[in-house]
């Protein structure tokens, strides 16, 4: 599955003002990237199977895991990735 770099960094702006420890942040952008694309309903559950939920998260875990220095980084690691 690809990550829509886009949605990636709009999830990330999602994530900013509610996750301070980074392992936290990592779940919660992954959460807001899920939302983005229509994997949660209204009631903030996964559409989506575990599996697919395990494999953005991983994805998305190893870009945030570089430690890029901005968001424009992120996006040209981002797109190399895909």
């Amino acid at each position: 599955m690809k990550i829509d770099c886009k949605k990636l960094v709009e999830a990330i702006d999602d994530a900013k003002p509610i996750f301070d420890y980074y392992d936290d942040f990592i779940y919660g952008v992954a959460f807001f990237y899920i939302k983005r694309i229509g994997g949660v309903n209204k009631e903030n559950n996964f559409k989506i199977s575990h599996e697919k939920v395990i494999e953005i998260y991983q994805k998305i875990e190893q870009l945030l895991r570089a430690y890029p220095a901005s968001l424009e980084e992120l996006k040209e690691m981002c797109e190399k990735v895909n």
